[in-house]
Parts: C-alpha cells; structure tokens; sequence
C-alpha cells in the first residue's frame, strides 16, 4: 500500500514538474521568437502606399525584416486614431511616420534615423508670412493628405479657430506646388524633403517660414515587459552596417535637400528646354531605345556637357553636344562631333559602354552613377576610388560613400598610393558633375512627365509647367 502511494506521489510530481516546465517554456517565448515563427513582421504608417512604396523607411524596414528572416506586411494610409487601436490591440508590431507631438505613452521609440522640417511654400511675389498667427480664415491652404504635415496641421488649427484650410486629398505635392506656383492656392504645407522634390521646378516658390518643430523619424513599438522586438530593433538600427545603409538611403531618396538651389540655373535651364531641347529629342530618343537607357538621362548628361549647343567646345580639345574627345569620338565612331547626331549617338555608346564596365557588384542607382562619374573623370580614376574607400573601410559599391573618396584623388597622399594607379584627378569636379546630372535629370522627368515633348506647356510668363507623373523616388 505504501509502495503503491510513493508510485503514485512520485508520478504526480513528475506530472506537476513537466506541466510547470511547458508553462514555463511558453511564457519563455519572446515576441521576437512568436514574429520569426510566423514569418511576417507586421508595420502600420499614416502614409499612404503611394508615397511609401518608394522611400528610406520603406527599403530599410526591408532589411530589418530579412535580418529576422521574415516578411513584411503593411497597413498604409490609417488616420491617427485607427493606428493608436491597431497598437494597442497588438495587431501591428511596428508603427511608424507619427510625428513627435502625438507620440503615446504606451509605444516605445527607437532612436531617430531621419528628421524633417515643415516649411510652408508660398509664391515668391506674394508678401512674405512670417509666422502662423498672421494668417487669417480666408488663407487657402493645402496639405497633401496623408503626409506627414496632416497631423501638424491638425494641431496648429485648434490654437487658430477662425483659420480655415483645406485638405486636398486626391492631389500629389507636385500639382499642390503647381497651384501655388500658378496662384490658385495661397500656402502648402509640406516637408523638406517633398518640397526639395518639386522646387526646382517650380522656381517661382518660396519658404515663407519653417514650423518650430520637426519631425524625427522612428519606430514606435508596444511598451510591455517583454522588449524582445524592441531590443532587435534597436540593435539592428544602431550597427554600423545598417548606419552606411542609411547614409546610402540617405542619397539615394534625400540627395535633393542638400543640393544648392540656383533660381537662375533653373531659368536658363527650363529656356533651353524651350529653344534647344526639341530639336533633339529624336536623336536622344533613339540612342536610348539603343541602349535601354532613359532618353532623359542622356539628355542631361548633353545638357550639363554644352547645354545643348551643337558647336561647343572647350580649351582641352572636346567638342559637340555631348563633348567628345577625339580618342573617345574615333574610339565610337564619330566622324564629326559637331554634328549634333553623331555626337548624341557616340556620346550615348560610349555612356552605355561604361555602364557595362561598373561591377556587377553596384546596383542601381549606384551603378548609374558611378558611369556618369567615369564619363566625367574616366573608369580607372572611380576605380581607384573605390579602393580609397575600401582602405577607409568605407562600402566601395555606394554612391553616398564614392562621393567621399573621389576628391582624395586631389590629395598627394592619396594619388601617390601604391594602390592608386591611375594618380590625380579632379574628383571633387567629378562630384559635382554627377549631382548636377541628377538635378538634370530630375527635372526633366518632372518637366516631361510622360516623356513626350509636346507634355511640356509654357505659361504666359514664361514659367515651364509640370505635366503629370510621379518622380520616382529611388531615381539617381
């Protein structure tokens, strides 16, 4: 009988043991552990998809999702209060875009990775609003809904009753600076980074004044004891790998904020879409289905070369629109440079062919750029910059990090290096010509909209006019 009654206590506690222990191990399951098992990391963003899909939060909750090895699924365009229930409900693991006045308490913040100011636009010939009190209830201004400046709007509103705003849903903030710039609306209100999209084509916009506050960027996660997905997040936003991943997305989406705006650059350069660039939109058309690259790339890097004047030529010798040397013109066939067909035609080949000598390792953008600074300074000097990079422990495959490298070849230390072989060159000016493409080129698909030059319309004053289509986000 007591033989008996020991079997059965020893097997009750073996039970109650091994009952605790799966407890235990399931209380032991972090969040982290639940998302990886599922396979999808779940983000909410008051962004709508369009304005999302392409763009630095996009590409780099990408790869913090395939560090963990799953996907990411979205939830775009939410208003403020559904995204506060869906975090709070646990059905999203991350929220993302809320700006600093409307962070809760019960969502814990990664460090910042980007921060934004909020200008508001006006026309340049319009009197100058200094601050926001001055404006009155009969102010037509805009906010693109959906961006980022919707929640401020909605903040400054209450300290000013009688103000009276709208908000324009279904336009992009291209056409809400074309309405400014065309005086059918008084204000936008936007952020730097939107507005350095747009700005250079429309040179007749202004910033009245900056908003005190800017938005920080970061990742809200769910404030409880278990900070398993916060710690990872944290972790992996603070490595260094993902810092030069963000110095690369930096560039690659936010180039425009830093570039140097020149109103008489723009002039002069939505003039010579006028009187030089139709004349050649054939030439530049057929090269590029040539090659499969975008005409308008070609055709920035003309205007950049001679703005688009058929008989330029410089002191060292190079000539036409696309300036050719002479070794590069005989080496692609052309006979006369100054004929602007052949130039555009040799111009393009010889772009194209070192295009196809980039690594395979560099990627787009990157490798577009990295051709436009060969064209300018030639293929061995950007490869000797990519081994100053690599010696500076620098990614030698991104454009933001080349940029860098590029003006040591000015540097004796540098040029005189045994693993330098092609000596100096003037690579700050290999730089600038790459950016100044860009702008050029951003222009241009901004300006062309669908490509066609009969999309381009010139208004009484002159003004060149937006003609439709998006700027792709992730163009160099």
């Amino acid at each position: 009988m007591s033989v008996t009654f020991s079997l059965y206590r020893r097997l009750g506690a073996f039970l109650f043991a091994g009952l605790v222990f799966c407890l235990t191990a399931c209380e032991q399951t972090s969040l982290l552990q639940k998302i990886q098992e599922s396979g999808e990391l779940r983000v909410v963003s008051l962004t709508p998809k369009t304005l999302f899909r392409n763009s630095l939060e996009h590409d780099l909750l990408t790869h913090f999702a395939q560090s963990l090895n799953v996907k990411m699924h979205i939830t775009h365009g939410v208003e403020l209060k559904t995204l506060m229930t869906i975090m709070k409900r646990q059905k999203a693991h991350i929220a993302i875009q809320i700006p600093d006045r409307h962070r809760p308490d019960f969502l814990r913040f990664t460090l910042p990775y980007l921060s934004l100011e909020h200008p508001l636009i006006q026309h340049r010939d319009s009197a100058r609003t200094k601050s926001w009190d001055t404006l009155t209830k009969d102010t037509q201004l805009a906010t693109t809904e959906g961006s980022l400046s919707t929640q401020l709007i909605h903040a400054l509103d209450t300290r000013n009753e009688e103000f009276m705003w709208q908000r324009i849903c279904p336009k992009s903030p291209g056409e809400l600076m074309q309405k400014v710039s065309h005086k059918k609306l008084d204000f936008l209100l936007t952020d730097t980074d939107q507005f350095s999209r747009y700005r250079y084509a429309y040179p007749k916009l202004r910033v009245a004044f900056n908003l005190p506050e800017k938005t920080h960027l970061a990742w809200g996660i769910l404030e409880q004891k278990d900070d398993s997905l916060y710690l990872a997040a944290s972790n992996f936003l603070q490595r260094p790998r993902t810092q030069r991943l963000i110095e690369n997305l930096k560039d690659q989406y936010h180039w425009r904020i830093n570039y140097p705006y020149n109103y008489v650059d723009i002039k002069l350069f939505q003039k010579a879409m006028k009187t030089h660039l139709p004349q050649y939109v054939v030439d530049f058309k057929a090269a590029g289905k040539k090659h499969g690259i975008d005409w308008r790339l070609l055709a920035a890097i003309g205007y950049q070369e001679s703005h688009w004047k058929r008989s330029a030529k410089s002191p060292t010798g190079v000539r036409g629109i696309m300036m050719l040397t002479q070794p590069t013109a005989k080496e692609v066939g052309v006979k006369n440079r100054l004929n602007p067909r052949e130039s555009i035609k040799g111009g393009s080949t010889y772009y194209a062919h070192l295009l196809s000598k980039i690594p395979q390792g560099i990627h787009n953008p990157n490798r577009t750029l990295f051709a436009l600074a060969a064209y300018n300074v030639g293929l061995g000097h950007v490869k000797d910059a990519m081994t100053i990079a690599h010696e500076l422990n620098l990614p030698w495959n991104s454009w933001a990090h080349l940029k860098m490298a590029l003006p040591l070849l000015q540097q004796k230390k540098w040029y005189k290096n045994e693993y330098v072989k092609y000596g100096f060159a003037r690579g700050k000016e290999a730089v600038n010509y790459v950016e100044r493409i860009r702008h050029y080129y951003d222009l241009l698909k901004q300006l062309q909209g669908d490509g066609e030059t009969a999309g381009v319309t010139t208004s009484p004053d002159g003004e060149v006019t937006y003609s439709g289509g998006n700027l792709p986000l992730n163009s160099p």
